[in-house]
């Protein structure tokens, strides 16, 4: 058992690692200029293509609600 559960944590490690490598910012930090209200649109964890795609969507939606790009990590 806890072997498979080293395994299983360096796996996570190894392809968080990789989707870092990306170049990509993990958060996108968006803020209100009307309410001064922030909100993050965050890969999350493992950050595969699919939630690089899905943070691309969230930061996309809410600058069409009138949010702003506040800060990047």
């Amino acid at each position: 058992m806890k072997r498979n559960s080293l395994l299983l944590l360096t796996a996570i490690a190894l392809l968080s690692s990789c989707a870092s490598l990306k170049g990509e910012p993990r958060v996108y930090i968006m803020q209100n200029p009307e309410t001064m209200e922030f909100k993050n649109c965050d890969v999350g964890v493992i950050g595969l293509d699919k939630h690089f795609k899905d943070n691309e969507e969230c930061v996309e939606k809410l600058k069409k609600e009138g949010w702003i790009v506040w800060g990047k990590r």
